[in-house]
């Protein structure tokens, strides 16, 4: 029998080799370039995904699956001039998720992938209208609208930001702005002069550009034209208040249109419930400065009733970050606005989930979609290892779903982590065996 120091000493020695072990399994399964990763792999072979960087080396069924769909490299030679537009990473998570079962209206599935939030009654809202009478309006409703639109409905969105935006300010908007059909010649010629210019954001500034910061890039880069999200998609983050003024001071200051997407600006998660937000309130002169707003039907002005939205909202994304908050996946940065978590995976550390990529084609197999980060590289080109994207370990994850999908989705993301524990029995299936794609479509009728 051994001593018991002896015996001591060969139980930390074991422990010391396990470790050992186990560190070398997770250098083994980090994926350090993107060929070796068969979630790389597909990603690479989808269509617009490939670039100028390289050609991926993917011998899966998924590349001679697209290339036939698609004829992709034929295209510039069979069509001089025509070449792919590139992919913004919608119709590859919507064909991969097709790949693995999904349609639309399948009750099994939890879509967290897709900007849509839920349609239906919200408590404390007015009820929903389903069907309307148009008999009213006669055959003519049948027929396009005139070419200047319809006056009503250009009158009402002229009414809303001035009542909601403007009632202390002297100039209000009015419906005389038009959109004009442009000729070929026209658009055609408008093309040549744009150049696009990413402005990287990071974490550490909350993903948020400052007034000097936004006075440096357009007057280092002579920028004549900016175009950003507010609040921003996927990051959620908001500028409001002074200084979303200065921004409108600035723009009219160095001569640079900015064009705001302000689509979520009734999701707002902070302050009064019922506030909106928008450039219109700090435009002082509507005729001499240069700041284009855009909204539309698909997110708010549908949704009228904002105080029972945003008490809905605010209760799911509190709900969302506390999950992910028990799961070890808390939220560095928290939504201001929006219903978009930009969730990163950094906290798993080398293994394999860590990547956007792995994560979203692992929770395909638990029927669940999320939007991975590479989506929303600034990246034109594609031709980075996609290992050394700033959005490589990130997924989206919305909450505009009803909160018993949501919960669906998070209980699949709860499940796919805990393969992440080398003593779990998938853990070595991780990352690997994904379903081929697919020619089929997310829209195609199923029984």
């Amino acid at each position: 029998m051994a001593p018991h120091g002896e015996s001591d000493a060969a139980t930390a020695g074991g422990q010391a080799a396990e470790k050992l072990k186990s560190t070398a399994q997770a250098v083994i399964s980090a994926i350090h370039h993107e060929d070796q990763s068969e979630a790389h792999r597909i990603f690479r072979s989808h269509p617009g995904h490939n670039g100028a960087r390289r050609a991926s080396t993917i011998s899966s069924a998924d590349a001679s699956a697209f290339k036939s769909q698609l004829g992709q490299e034929e295209i510039g030679d069979r069509f001089p001039a025509i070449q792919h537009p590139g992919s913004t990473g919608v119709i590859y998570v919507t064909d991969r998720a097709t790949s693995n079962g999904f349609y639309y209206g399948n009750p099994e599935w939890a879509n967290l992938g897709q900007g849509a939030p839920e349609v239906g009654n919200i408590e404390g809202g007015a009820p929903r209208t389903l069907q309307f009478d148009l008999s009213q309006f006669g055959e003519g409703v049948h027929e396009y609208a005139p070419n200047t639109g319809t006056m009503a409905l250009r009158k009402a969105v002229a009414n809303y930001y001035n009542q909601t935006f403007r009632q202390n300010r002297d100039k209000k908007f009015d419906y005389s702005n038009l959109p004009e059909y442009t000729s070929y010649e026209s658009m055609l010629s408008a093309f040549k002069s744009l150049v696009p210019i990413p402005t990287v954001l990071s974490e550490e500034d909350r993903y948020k550009l400052s007034t000097d910061d936004l006075r440096k890039e357009i007057k280092g880069r002579g920028l004549s034209a900016m175009i950003m999200s507010n609040p921003r998609n996927p990051t959620g983050m908001l500028i409001e208040g002074e200084e979303l003024k200065c921004l409108v001071e600035t723009s009219k200051e160095l001569g640079c249109t900015i064009l705001l997407d302000e689509f979520y600006s009734w999701y707002m998660h902070e302050g009064p419930l019922g506030r909106a937000n928008s450039a219109a309130e700090h435009i002082d002169d509507i005729n001499d400065t240069p700041i284009v707003m855009i909204d539309g039907l698909t997110k708010g002005f549908r949704l009228p009733d904002r105080i029972a939205l945003q008490k809905l909202f605010r209760h799911k994304r509190q709900h969302v970050l506390a999950r992910l908050k028990k799961m070890g996946l808390e939220v560095k940065v928290e939504p201001q606005g929006t219903f978009y978590i930009w969730l990163s995976l950094a906290s798993l550390g080398d293994s394999p989930l860590s990547s956007g990529l792995v994560m979203f084609e692992e929770l395909l197999r638990e029927k669940t979609i999320v939007v991975p980060g590479i989506a929303f590289d600034i990246n034109p080109a594609h031709r980075r290892n996609i290992v050394q994207s700033p959005c490589e370990k990130f997924i989206r994850i919305s909450y505009g779903p009803e909160l018993s999908q949501i919960d669906r989705g998070l209980d699949a993301l709860e499940r796919v982590i805990a393969k992440a524990d080398p003593k779990h029995a998938d853990y070595a299936k991780v990352g690997k065996g994904f379903a081929p794609t697919k020619a089929a479509h997310a829209d195609v009728q199923h029984d």
